[in-house]
């Protein structure tokens, strides 16, 4: 339960305290399917913490990186991102597990709260304590040391509750889970070919643990088809994530120096076999104090040491999550972590690939005109906020919002060098007379929530391309664009909607069709103007290229200014003049001159018959006419272009102030306004 909704946690902890109920999460229920939605499970009993232990606490006494093991759930990824962020983060750990919840009689109602970022915005998610568990024991996340303490099983009850489930978070990254603890930045480097990483990385992640970012790191399986983790020989396993808790360089007693790096197995066992684990005889060679300052324990609790070398040749991929944009790769250097500075200004948007609007692809072939219909944003490097060489420093992290478990969409971003007078939306038709080059992208796409990267750009002005890797793939996302000093200067580019004079006019002879159909009255009525619809535009005896009544009744209302239900010879003329200009259009567009254009041409049609949209208008649009193959038929098409006409009408006649003003309206008005077209 969010802030958002009816009621916060200390309202309903108030509530329930004077009432002396238990909290029962409806929106999250004690059943199987808040464990797994498609296979629920039928031996789960749901239990709360005094049903199990004598005397359950929320927090015994402090909390460290040993508080949580990983239980039966493939949440190892979260295990280690929570542990690690417990114990990296003290000063942001109370805002995301807050300590005033107790199991204390008086205070207890069987409700707790935890807050995660999401998105872009903290939110507050409430639970009650009843916990999955057989035989009366936790089955998933617990205190293997400290049984009773309960805000690891709570906390990743929370984050199973925002998933939709305790399966969907069986699987996943340490680098989403700790953005979701801390709102920082995420990033990825790959270790598969090792011939690729940097030569000083172990100098890099030493400064990046200084700049208290939080790393973990994961052995990909060789085979994704062999099911759960796999054993390796040195100890580690694949298919498995790992928190990184410390780096150290120690010198042996002949003097020399190994850089060593520390991991946490969130299971709470399963340790590294090679040298400097723990009952390694590489340690006799390391003087007392030495091991004193690293605290050495011999224990079997899921942490080792190990060479840091050892540890590049073993595990294929290393996942940070930065506070500040100063701890991005490159950018760390010790006058910044003497500062300790924080002077990065930031820009955030939320935005979405719409299939047949704004879901164009990277622009691989045979889809290149499509990349030009996703969303844009201008970014513009001033010369004044160039760095001693005459670089301008932008960092451009793009996240997938709402992501499924198994969800296959692949991400990333293209940034383009425009000329400065390039007009306001870059299209397939204007892009090679403003577009200078493509001047950065991200990494790879990549089937990873978040892509994060630093760029260093000569000043100018250019158009940030957020896509999706195949076009037609609809998700929705949050680009977040940051600059050292200021905030950027940056804007959503998109059409501004509204009535514009159409470029084309036809001024045909129309007094003799009219004379056909209009009959003694000298009137047309929609089953007469049917008629003289499909006479002029169908499409040979294709009945969906042929025009029906509701279609003509449309039209009709479009000129009808009395409603009567009929149009007279003025207002015949008008209405098929202005349909000419449709068709020209449409057949511009209709490239296989089959009666039928592709929606993504959509937004270009309507700006040239005079009624530019913005994607956010475009979309309802799409999703009324274009059916599910994204076609649009003439009908279709004239269909939807008289509704825009009569919507702009309707709001032109009631504002005040233009096109950009503001409406205000009763309902009976706005129903007489809009009901008739």
């Amino acid at each position: 339960m969010s802030r958002e909704q009816d009621r916060s946690y200390k309202e309903l902890l108030a509530e329930l305290l004077e009432s002396g109920q238990l909290f029962e999460d409806a929106d999250f229920p004690a059943k199987s399917f808040s464990i797994d939605r498609k296979n629920p499970p039928h031996d789960v009993q749901w239990m709360r913490p005094w049903e199990i232990f004598e005397q359950p606490l929320f927090i015994n006494h402090s909390v460290s990186r040993f508080d949580l093991d990983q239980g039966e759930l493939g949440d190892c990824w979260f295990v280690s991102a929570t542990s690690l962020f417990a114990m990296s983060q003290p000063a942001m750990f109370e805002r995301v597990v807050p300590k005033d919840q107790t199991f204390e009689r008086g205070k207890y109602a069987g409700i707790f709260r935890f807050n995660f970022w999401r998105f872009g915005k903290w939110t507050e998610v409430v639970v009650d304590d009843r916990l999955p568990t057989k035989n009366g024991r936790l089955i998933y996340c617990q205190n293997t040391n400290q049984p009773n303490e309960m805000w690891g099983p709570l906390i990743e009850k929370a984050y199973a509750k925002i998933h939709g489930s305790y399966q969907a978070i069986n699987g996943g990254f340490i680098q989403d889970a700790l953005v979701d603890f801390t709102g920082g930045l995420s990033e990825v480097i790959n270790m598969k070919d090792k011939s690729k990483l940097p030569e000083n990385m172990d100098s890099l992640l030493m400064k990046t643990l200084r700049m208290n970012s939080m790393l973990g790191s994961s052995i990909a399986k060789a085979s994704l088809t062999v099911p759960g983790e796999v054993l390796l020989p040195n100890g580690l396993y694949a298919g498995h994530a790992y928190s990184i808790t410390g780096m150290a360089t120690v010198t042996d007693n002949a003097g020399e120096r190994t850089r060593l790096i520390r991991c946490r197995n969130p299971w709470g066992r399963g340790e590294y076999k090679g040298a400097f684990s723990d009952s390694s005889t590489a340690w006799d060679s390391i003087p007392d104090e030495e091991k004193e300052k690293l605290h050495l324990v011999d224990r079997e609790d899921g942490e080792f040491w190990m060479p840091f070398e050892d540890w590049k040749e073993s595990f294929t991929s290393c996942e940070m999550v930065h506070l500040s944009p100063d701890a991005i790769m490159g950018v760390i250097d010790d006058e910044t972590l003497a500062q300790d500075r924080e002077t990065w200004g930031k820009s955030v948007y939320h935005g979405r690939w719409v299939r047949g609007v704004s879901a164009g692809g990277c622009g691989n072939k045979p889809y290149q005109r499509l990349l030009w219909i996703n969303p844009q944003y201008a970014l513009l490097g001033e010369p004044e906020a160039a760095q001693d060489d005459g670089k301008c420093t932008f960092i451009v992290s793009l996240m997938e919002k709402n992501r499924g478990q198994f969800e296959e969409t692949s991400i990333g971003f293209q940034v383009f060098k425009v000329r400065n007078d390039t007009p306001r939306v870059i299209n397939q038709d204007n892009f090679s007379d403003y577009v200078l080059r493509r001047a950065a992208m991200s990494n790879a796409y990549t089937n990873l929530r978040e892509t994060t990267n630093r760029f260093e750009l000569d000043p100018g002005r250019y158009i940030i391309i957020p896509t999706t890797f195949a076009p037609g793939k609809e998700a929705e996302f949050l680009l977040r664009i940051f600059t050292e000093k200021e905030t950027p200067k940056t804007n959503e580019i998109d059409e501004e909607t509204g009535p514009t004079d159409p470029r084309e006019k036809d001024e045909s002879n129309l007094t003799e069709l009219f004379q056909k159909y209009a009959g003694g009255d000298h009137l047309i009525d929609a089953r007469e103007l049917k008629q003289v619809l499909n006479d002029l535009y169908a499409t040979g005896g294709d009945e969906e290229r042929q025009f029906g009544v509701e279609a003509s009744r449309s039209m009709l209302a479009m000129m009808d200014t009395d409603r009567s239900g009929q149009i007279d010879y003025e207002e015949f003329v008008q209405m098929i003049t202005e349909i000419n200009v449709w068709k020209g259009v449409f057949d511009t567009y209709d490239r296989e001159s089959n009666g039928s254009i592709d929606v993504y041409e959509l937004a270009k049609c309507f700006k040239r018959i005079g009624f530019p949209v913005s994607r956010r208008i475009l979309i309802p649009i799409v999703k009324r006419y274009g059916g599910k193959d994204m076609i649009m038929t003439f009908e279709d098409f004239v269909l939807a272009s008289t509704r825009l006409r009569c919507m702009f009408g309707a709001f032109m006649k009631h504002t005040v102030g233009g096109i950009r003003g503001r409406t205000q309206i009763d309902l009976e008005t706005w129903l007489e306004s809009t009901l008739y077209c």
